[in-house]
């Protein structure tokens, strides 16, 4: 039964402090002390009574108000008459400022300031009646204290409630903006295997299409690296949609690497663009995330030359250094990918590339070069040797 009365008045709060007005103003005159004054006594105090007790249905929304209007109404009613009784309504209006007041300090002034003025009228009509007036302080005094308590317990309880509140809505926006991060690593995964794929799976066919009635061999050639690109495709694409279905197996695969380079290289050179690769410095295993970048950016490039520079040839320079990792993608055909910047999906490669480079805080540049050729330099900075994500170099130096 008190449950469901607590879940009420949760519920229903104007509608309990409307019951609570009612029945401390009905309290109030129930007082026998009331009815032995005479009518115009009675004439005079009867309205500040039933203001006293009705302005307690704004106990929780005013409550400074609400006990301001009830000292003052007892403050009168001492100064017409001293031994007037005091209204049930002043415990409830003291009990309700300490325990809504939104300020601590505002309810300790309004009770000091009630203290001082009532012991003044007091003194000011009969000093004979400081005992009583001192018990009724005393009375509202305990008043206060109980709603101070139950006040502080009750907005420690919505406190705590409200950080536990803003921690899951913090969790559930960490959590979608680590699935829209993730959808977009998948996302440019995705683009560079199919692009890549794809781009090397049309040259050969066509390839093979041109020679099939001249030269059966270089025919079958092509249809072998088809199936090659085709297969290695496939598998990369298994690994990428196994973070998708949870597949545990599939998400934690081998992932490219710069050692994946060079079979790379090899699916160009026999889709016919003659790639060199060369290494400088110091060449060392670096983070998988970043021989992961590597791989992708160098991917993007030559599939880029591909398919929008013509008759090519393509120097990929990998330079290891101390402080920062250079990759340089240089041709000398005669296409820019800007040309084809209003074909559906052009220009994807370099927003992808852009991103993984950005997400390490290193520099991209990519740009046709005046005497021909397009050029693809990325510099990506090295902490301790090793690349380090921009984010997770902010959380470090947080942590310092």
């Amino acid at each position: 039964m008190a449950e469901r009365f607590f879940a009420f008045i949760s519920r229903h709060p104007r509608g309990f402090d409307a019951v609570v007005a009612v029945f401390f103003t009905v309290f109030n005159f129930v007082d026998d002390a009331v009815w032995e004054y005479n009518a115009a006594e009675i004439a005079m105090l009867a309205p500040i009574v039933f203001v006293m007790g009705a302005a307690l249905y704004w106990r929780r929304r005013l409550p400074v108000h609400v006990f301001v209007v009830n000292a003052v109404g007892l403050i009168v009613m001492t100064l017409v008459d001293v031994d007037s009784a005091v209204p049930a309504s002043m415990l409830c209006a003291t009990y309700s400022l300490a325990a809504y007041s939104v300020v601590r300090r505002h309810s300790l002034i309004a009770l000091a300031g009630f203290v001082v003025a009532g012991f003044s009228s007091v003194l000011l009509t009969s000093p004979s009646y400081f005992d009583e007036a001192l018990v009724v302080i005393l009375a509202l005094s305990l008043a206060w204290f109980v709603g101070d308590s139950l006040g502080t317990r009750r907005k420690f309880q919505q406190s705590v409630l409200e950080r536990a509140e803003r921690a899951e809505a913090l969790r559930d926006s960490l959590a979608q903006q680590a699935v829209a991060e993730e959808r977009t690593t998948i996302a440019r995964d995705l683009h560079d295997v199919v692009a890549h794929s794809m781009s090397l799976m049309v040259v050969q066919a066509g390839a093979a299409r041109r020679v099939a009635h001249q030269d059966l061999d270089a025919s079958l050639a092509a249809m072998e690296a088809i199936e090659t690109v085709g297969r290695n495709s496939l598998d990369e694409m298994r690994r990428i949609l196994g973070v998708l279905r949870g597949d545990a197996a599939l998400a934690t695969a081998p992932q490219p690497d710069i050692a994946a380079i060079e079979p790379l290289a090899d699916e160009f050179r026999a889709a016919g663009l003659p790639v060199e690769i060369r290494y400088d410095g110091d060449r060392r295993p670096l983070s998988p995330s970043l021989e992961l970048t590597v791989f992708r950016i160098v991917q993007e490039s030559l599939t880029n030359t591909l398919k929008h520079a013509g008759p090519a040839r393509v120097m990929v320079q990998i330079s290891f250094g101390e402080t920062e990792l250079h990759i340089v993608v240089d041709d000398n055909g005669r296409g820019n990918p800007n040309t084809n910047a209003q074909q559906p999906g052009s220009q994807k490669g370099h927003v992808g590339i852009r991103e993984r480079v950005t997400s390490f805080d290193g520099t991209f540049v990519a740009k046709q070069r005046l005497s021909g050729g397009y050029l693809v330099d990325v510099t990506l900075p090295l902490v301790d040797g090793v690349a380090v994500p921009e984010k997770t170099r902010a959380n470090n130096r947080s942590s310092q």
